[in-house]
């Protein structure tokens, strides 16, 4: 893979940006921006993943990289953002989000791009700012039969056709895994900074053209939607009951009644005596 282009695969999809008001929609229940045409941006994840590989680029100079994303015709800008900001292609796969907007059905989308075009990495956010989730890696890595690295904060690509990756771990350690490539890698937010998205950026590639594609879903898809129901209410907290309240219950031989509760008097010693006793004819000790 010396001589020959690397081709790395980045995955963007837009959310919602927080910069603009919202307003509520009482028909459908649902949160929306008030300015459609403003209210949405870039996902962050979705920017890291393009950062990292713009990163790749800039260490290793046979490298090609394709931003791709699904949707219908209005998320070209996404697109169109990304070739200014150094993507050497863009995909679009027109799709109706209301049929394909999970994660299975972009996955597939995907999948199927990849058996017609190949790629050597690919790159993706490991979770979304709209849903905070996201199962496209693990899903497109299945469907593939790639290797899978999720939650990558570190990631290094080898001229021998491998990749070193770096993964948080519980207590600050670190993961370090090897891959050979072809590979599916979901990024966490925490693997770079994305650079600035100036306005240069976004008008200086109105004229590229993107690549537009119709692909046909040839998945069975194993689970469907039946409905969505309210919300289970959480349980009350239960209070772990104090060694006082333990001993009086024991002592009221097991009711939580007041009734048939023992009074032990007399001096401490013999209070002592009479609980070890109680507690022998419990079969307790």
């Amino acid at each position: 893979m010396v001589n020959d282009k690397i081709h790395i695969l980045v995955y963007v999809c837009e959310a919602v940006s927080h910069e603009y008001p919202f307003e509520i929609d009482s028909r459908n229940k649902k949160v929306l921006p008030r300015y459609p045409e403003l209210g949405k941006k870039i996902d962050l994840a979705s920017r890291c993943a393009l950062e990292e590989a713009l990163l790749i680029k800039e260490r290793i100079s046979h490298v090609e990289i394709s931003a791709i994303t699904a949707g219908l015709p209005e998320a070209e800008w996404i697109l169109r953002t990304c070739l200014g900001l150094g993507a050497d292609q863009a995909i679009h796969l027109v799709t109706d989000p209301l049929e394909y907007g999970d994660d299975y059905g972009i996955a597939t989308l995907l999948a199927e791009y990849v058996n017609r075009e190949k790629a050597d990495l690919i790159l993706c956010g490991d979770c979304t700012e709209n849903f905070g989730y996201s199962q496209i890696g693990p899903i497109l890595a299945e469907l593939l039969g790639y290797p899978f690295l999720s939650g990558v904060i570190g990631l290094e690509t080898g001229e021998e056709g491998r990749i070193t990756a770096q993964r948080k771990v519980a207590r600050g350690h670190r993961l370090r895994l090897q891959a050979p490539l072809p590979a599916v890698v979901s990024v966490n937010r925490m693997i770079n900074l994305p650079r600035y998205i100036s306005v240069h950026t976004q008008i200086k590639p109105l004229k590229k053209s993107i690549v537009k594609m119709d692909l046909p879903y040839r998945y069975a898809r194993s689970m469907e939607l039946v409905s969505v129901g309210p919300f289970k209410p959480r349980a009350k907290k239960s209070v772990v009951p104090s060694g006082e309240n333990r001993l009086d219950f024991l002592m009221s031989g097991g009711t939580s009644s007041k009734e048939g509760r023992k009074i032990l008097e007399g001096d401490l010693s013999e209070a002592s005596e009479k609980i070890i006793q109680l507690l022998k004819e419990e079969n307790i000790l």
